[in-house]
């Protein structure tokens, strides 16, 4: 009888086990697919000189080739980030300063991409999974008098 409540006993933490390592494998896995979508999409931004309509198609085009499909990212809206609806799964904010020599306005922008874990376990009992993100700023760029 003692032997096999041991047995019982471990085979409930190699199951524990399992289910914390494969946890952790697909929280990295995601977490280093937002980490790259953040730094394509400030690649983006800094190739077109801000987020226009050719940056959001670059940006829709690598989201659809690599899989990222995020929730958007928590953010505060007392901090001005736009939140595009289609194009789930990142937010932008623009942070302007003023060019003392020109007068000429420039700037950079920030980009917050969502960690997406879709591990029917994990969103079952911890819903609250949302909070990690990746955030990045582009270099400054610099306007015209347009």
């Amino acid at each position: 009888m003692r032997d096999s409540i041991g047995g019982v006993f471990n085979l409930t933490f190699i199951a524990v086990f399992m289910l914390v390592v494969s946890g952790y494998l697909a929280f990295s896995v995601s977490y280093n697919k937002a980490f790259k979508v953040k730094n394509r999409i400030i690649s983006i931004l800094e190739q077109n000189e801000g987020y226009n309509s050719e940056a959001k198609s670059q940006i829709l085009d690598y989201m659809k080739a690599i899989g990222y499909n995020a929730d958007t990212p928590v953010v505060d809206k007392s901090e001005k980030w736009n939140c595009p609806a289609d194009v789930p799964g990142m937010c932008i904010k623009w942070t302007q300063v003023q060019d003392k020599d020109t007068g000429l306005p420039k700037g950079y922008y920030s980009v917050k991409t969502a960690v997406y874990i879709d591990v029917p376990v994990f969103n079952k009992f911890l819903p609250f999974m949302t909070f990690f993100q990746t955030q990045g700023d582009t270099m400054t760029i610099n306007g015209t008098n347009d």
